[in-house]
Parts: C-alpha cells; structure tokens; sequence
C-alpha cells in the first residue's frame, strides 16, 4: 500500500500507520508511531538496555526501516543524529527529513486527512499540534527507557509524547552598532525610542524557532 499523498508517495507499510508526534516552543520532542517494533507499552520492564536491543531486532525483523520527520531550517541539520543511530544499530535504514516545523505539521495533517502517514516518528517544536492530535486520539502512547528522569512539564502524562532537548533564546545586538553598555538587558529596555523600527521579531507561528532572533 502506498501513501495517497503525491507528495511523499511510495512509502510502503508507513502509509497504514497511525502517527505520533511531538513538541513545544522552545522544546524539542517526539514520539514514535507504533506498530511491531514499536509496540505501546507504559513501562519495561527489562533492563533498559535488554529492551533496546530487542526492540532492535524486532525493528530488522520489520523491515529494517525508520523514517524521522525533524523540524528544522537545515536540510543537514540532523546528520549527525542518524548518523549516530545508524553507528549504534547497524542495518536499519534511518532516512531523516529536516522542514520547518510548521510545514512538518501541515504535511502530517494533509496525510491524516488523505488515509495515511509517511514518518515513523515527528520531532517538531509547535507544541500546539501535538495538544490538537492528541485530541484527535491520533497519538499513541510509548514510554521510552529512562522516560521519568524528563521533568514532568516536557512529556506528556498519557506518554504520547516527549521532550528530548530544551534550548534557552536570548536577545542579540549588533555590537558594529550598539555597544555593550548600551545593548539591552531586559525586555522593558527594548521598549527605548532609540530601537523603534529596529527590531527584528519573526512570527514564531511561521518559523521554526531556531531562527527566530532579534538584531538591529
């Protein structure tokens, strides 16, 4: 069976999985869609590492096939994660695929609409979809080894899904422009008649917020 969407068709079992995904503002997360390999389950209770590699097998034994939709500005960005993954696990084939998060979202609910779903897994930052899917009992639930170490405010109660990296943002100044002393320190200082017309805020709704920023 194939995917209906025309663009990304061709995608083979993924096309008859439910989804999962995941994510926040500011927080990175995922979640895994679930079939074989990637059974639901709230807890293991093997050793961790034991369940890794049998989840390993079970993976080869499927197909050998993972597909990770990552919300990003650099089609490269998450190079150095599969290339990891694929070090760790030898055979699986791991295909990662970087667009900005809010076009990941879009292509996830074209796909849901249409019947079907290309990604095994969605790592995105608009922590917004994953509250509207989970409300559309589109998510499944999987508590990945060493879930209760996140803090409880990055994952998600139902275990639909986690955070897995969280970034601090600050302002940036031009220094050629504003020295130190005059550079902002607090939001209040922005509010100055000397930065009217000169502060760049992107619509976090429209960018990842990796490239969100202020300069002048």
């Amino acid at each position: 069976m194939t995917s209906p969407d025309p663009v990304t068709r061709g995608t083979g079992r993924r096309s008859v999985l439910k989804y999962a995904a995941a994510g926040a503002i500011g927080v990175g997360a995922s979640a895994f869609a679930h079939r074989g390999a990637f059974a639901a389950s709230s807890a293991v209770d093997c050793d961790a590492a034991q369940y890794v590699q049998k989840l390993y097998q079970d993976a080869l034994d499927e197909g050998g096939k993972l597909v990770v939709w990552a919300g990003g500005s650099s089609p490269n960005q998450e190079d150095r994660t599969r290339d990891a993954f694929v070090a760790a696990f030898p055979g699986i084939d791991a295909v990662f695929t970087v667009r900005y998060s809010p076009v990941q979202s879009a292509l996830v609910n074209r796909q849901l609409a249409l019947g079907g779903l290309e990604p095994d897994l969605i790592q995105i930052q608009t922590l917004y979809d994953f509250d509207h899917w989970k409300s559309q009992n589109a998510l499944l639930p999987y508590r990945p080894p060493g879930a209760p170490a996140v803090f409880p405010q990055y994952r998600d109660p139902d275990d639909t899904y986690i955070g897995i990296m969280v970034r601090s943002f600050g302002r940036v100044s031009n220094s050629t422009l504003l020295s130190d002393a005059e550079a902002p320190r607090d939001a209040s200082d922005f509010l100055a008649p000397a930065f009217r017309d000169k502060i760049v805020i992107p619509d976090p709704t429209a960018e990842d917020i990796s490239c969100s920023r202020s300069t002048w």
